[in-house]
């Protein structure tokens, strides 16, 4: 985790980040846990300084809008992670090769699938 967002969040799990700080969020690949909150990766993606940040316009970044796959990260717990891994790798997977693909075009290259949220490898 980035010692900015580390220093951000103190003690605490969640805290809230201001417009003028979006920039902490260009990660790798960032993680959104919303299902436990209908609408809200609509929100964010929709959000146009969101937009701007490399990590949205890539596409590496994965919302987790599946309420029970959300509760399972949430909690934490020994049965309960198992079924988010097994969930969450394959939208890992290609969120981790777009970030290859941004640093190195020729890496690998994605098309859309007939599901909005699914990609093959060409």
């Amino acid at each position: 985790m980035p010692d900015r967002i580390v220093e951000m969040a103190g003690d605490k799990d969640a805290f809230d980040i201001r417009s003028e700080q979006l920039d902490v969020l260009d990660v790798e690949v960032l993680v959104w846990i919303v299902g436990g909150n209908p609408g809200a990766a609509e929100r964010i993606a929709a959000d146009p300084l969101y937009r701007l940040l490399a990590v949205a316009r890539d596409g590496r970044d994965v919302f987790v809008t599946d309420p029970v796959v959300s509760g399972a990260l949430t909690w934490g717990t020994v049965l309960s992670l198992p079924h988010a891994v097994e969930s969450l790798v394959p939208l890992l997977s290609v969120a981790a090769d777009r970030s290859a693909r941004a640093r190195d075009p020729s890496l690998c290259r994605f098309r859309r699938g007939p599901d909005e949220g699914q990609f093959s490898a060409e």
